[in-house]
């Protein structure tokens, strides 16, 4: 009797995790608009030049100092590449980055 329940648990488990995995992506599909071939954030970028902007990287850049996202001004960008202007210890510090690195982007008021 002990073994069976044992095994439920561990099969409750799996049936949980997959479910969240399958949510999850799917979730991800619907936000990404650079996963659609139609759109890119570089189609998108430019109607946030100037403004507070909160981006998501899709890998962590240490050598910028973003590991998961990173606030600041979107001061200038190209087809390539963009130009944040971060506070960080009270200095403005400008982060240039890929924009094909970029996974999502949040405007701050």
């Amino acid at each position: 009797m002990t073994v069976f329940l044992f095994l439920a648990i561990i099969c409750l488990g799996f049936a949980v995790y997959g479910l969240v995995t399958y949510l999850e992506k799917r979730e991800e599909k619907k936000k990404n608009p650079a996963e659609d071939p139609g759109e890119s954030w570089g189609a998108v970028l430019p109607e946030y030049l100037g403004r507070t902007i909160e981006i998501t990287v899709k890998t962590p850049m240490f050598s910028i100092d973003i590991i998961h996202s990173q606030k600041g001004i979107l001061t200038d960008l190209d087809e390539e590449w963009m130009e944040l202007e971060c506070m960080e210890k009270k200095k403005k510090v400008q982060k240039i980055l890929r924009i094909d690195q970029i996974s999502a982007v949040k405007e701050i008021r």
